[in-house]
């Protein structure tokens, strides 16, 4: 997952599942290396892109992933590209 949107819950909105205190996450964009997840899956352009620009930060600090790389990214030609929007 290289984007997602979404909000959090506030007490004076909407719940869910009995709770205000939530995140709803939205639009995720999935890159594969197939380009197999939509439209916006760019595939291994995209995650070549994604990794030039990306600044590992505390989330990575956290996960114990900092300057962690995929390897090379060999693209897989895939016959139809389909969106997965329904």
């Amino acid at each position: 997952v290289c984007d997602l949107q979404g909000h959090r819950g506030r007490p004076e909105g909407p719940s869910h599942c009995g709770s205000n205190d939530y995140f709803l996450f939205t639009d995720p964009v999935i890159i594969s290396r197939k380009g197999e997840f939509g439209s916006t899956d760019l595939g291994c352009r995209g995650i070549k892109d994604w990794f030039a620009r990306h600044r590992c930060n505390s989330c990575c600090e956290s996960l114990g992933i900092v300057n962690n790389r995929p390897p090379r990214c060999a693209p897989i030609r895939v016959r139809s590209r389909q969106t997965t929007y329904r």
